[in-house]
């Protein structure tokens, strides 16, 4: 599928050092630290089918955030509300009428 323009236009600037663009390395071994036994509000985790944030890099999150939904976007990789925004708007829909 063809790169939607606000996608293609932000990547076009990704190889400036002035972007702040580091790469998907920069996140690699990320760990969400601890609630430390806070109450947290309830949490929803969206990544894309194709997205570089896989699912190997969320799956230790729960813990750490308490009360978490993981949905993938079929299809998109990681700017799903650029890539379809109907399905993102509908998924944090659904979250946020499951938890209002």
């Amino acid at each position: 599928p063809e790169m939607p323009p606000p996608l293609a236009a932000a990547y076009a600037h990704a190889a400036d050092p002035a972007s702040g663009w580091r790469g998907s390395a920069a996140i690699a071994g990320y760990v969400v630290p601890p609630a430390d036994g806070a109450a947290l509000p309830p949490a929803l985790v969206v990544r894309g089918e194709r997205d570089f944030v896989d699912a190997a890099s969320v799956e230790d999150w729960g813990p750490a955030l308490g009360a978490v939904d993981f949905e993938v976007l079929p299809g998109c990789g990681h700017h799903g509300l650029l890539e379809d925004g109907d399905l993102y708007a509908a998924v944090w829909g659904e979250f946020w009428d499951a938890h209002d």
